[in-house]
């Protein structure tokens, strides 16, 4: 029932959108040489709510252009209309020059894309199994009518995307939520079920959202006020999902000739934290010698990283970075340029190694003992 969950169209069509539209952060560079301000952290700081705005129009093309496809309908006429209904439940009055306008606009665009999108989506294919064109017409019709007298009533989608972010980020910026959601993420797994897939529709755009707010705080001069954000998580998933970062070094000596090849052809990938060699090839998922490390240890250093920067000895992640970035250069430019992440970054990749060793150890002496007797 999960697999088919995280098939279904809808959801399906956000997961491939979300890191597509990432593309957007391409327009820091002109939106910081855009943004006053004598200081470089000051102004990157500062056009990063403005990287937002641009991810979030150019999520509203993706997303709608690949749900429509995966609906089995029209793309041009979602695509057109998704676009007339972004524009008009944008935030009322707009702010002063465009960049002003994209900042305006922020993180809490990308729920406001998918909505917009989902809602157009799902209206044309409706409508065309009714009635064919003319209910797909109508369908459209219907909801940019409805886009319009929002519009007229001064009623802006966005502002209240904004309104809502508020408690979502208040109860994600916390210790049981992050627990819950790396608990959700690796038990999925190890059933194989893409765990962070599944969830990244709902929780990406909150945790994008705090670590916007924490970008924007250190850029007028303040603490960043979240501890959890979506940079956090390279805290917890050193290596890919279940911090398998140590794992393929701890196969390389030892064991049957195959652990090894497989072992071998994961040390790059896993550097760059792209761990499926491992949970395919080993395979780790539904694999009961590995399950125990595959949850506790995200779970240990989630805490570990909480704590550290709850108590200060960390900064917080105020920047988001390609996941494809190596954990320690990821730590260290996500949190502003703190050192002192580095060394966290460090210590939980050899915590996690710690808490796979005496179960890669069984598993090896496993598949030892299972080839001499075969």
């Amino acid at each position: 029932m999960l697999r088919a969950a995280g098939e279904e169209p809808n959801l399906a069509a956000v997961r491939t959108s979300i890191p597509l539209a990432f593309i957007g952060l391409v327009s820091l560079l002109p939106l910081y040489l855009a943004t006053p301000g004598a200081a470089f952290r000051t102004r990157f700081y500062a056009a990063f709510p403005a990287g937002f705005g641009v991810m979030s129009w150019a999520l509203v093309v993706i997303l709608s252009a690949t749900l429509a496809k995966r609906l089995k309908t029209p793309r041009s006429s979602v695509v057109l209309v998704a676009l007339l209904c972004f524009w008009l439940a944008l935030p009322r009055p707009p702010a002063a020059g465009l960049v002003a306008q994209l900042a305006q606009l922020g993180s809490s665009g990308l729920f406001l894309a998918m909505l917009v999108a989902l809602v157009t989506a799902n209206a044309q294919r409706w409508g065309t199994r009714l009635a064919g064109t003319i209910g797909a017409a109508t369908a459209l019709t219907a909801v940019v009518a409805a886009s319009v007298g929002l519009f007229a009533a001064h009623l802006s989608l966005a502002v209240g995307f904004t309104h809502l972010m508020a408690p979502l980020a208040t109860l994600g910026d916390s210790l049981p939520a992050v627990l819950f959601i790396v608990i959700v993420e690796t038990v999925l797994w190890m059933a194989g079920i893409h765990g962070p897939a599944l969830v990244a529709p709902v929780v990406t755009p909150v945790y994008l959202h705090l670590v916007q707010e924490n970008g924007n705080a250190l850029a007028h001069g303040l603490h960043p006020p979240h501890i959890v954000t979506i940079a956090f998580f390279a805290f917890v998933f050193p290596g890919g999902a279940g911090a398998t970062l140590a794992l393929p070094f701890q196969l390389l000596r030892g064991g049957i000739s195959r652990v090894r090849r497989i072992a071998g052809a994961a040390l790059l990938p896993s550097l760059v934290n792209a761990n499926e060699p491992l949970m395919f090839g080993l395979p780790v998922i539904a694999n009961p010698a590995l399950a125990v490390p595959f949850v506790v240890a995200p779970l240990v250093l989630t805490c570990v990283a909480y704590a550290a920067t709850a108590l200060h000895l960390v900064a917080p992640t105020v920047l988001w970075l390609p996941s494809s970035i190596p954990t320690v250069i990821f730590a260290y430019f996500a949190t502003g340029g703190d050192w002192r992440a580095v060394v966290l970054a460090v210590v939980n990749v050899a915590l996690a190694a710690l808490i796979y060793l005496p179960f890669v150890r069984a598993y090896k002496r496993h598949l030892e003992t299972a080839c001499k007797s075969s």
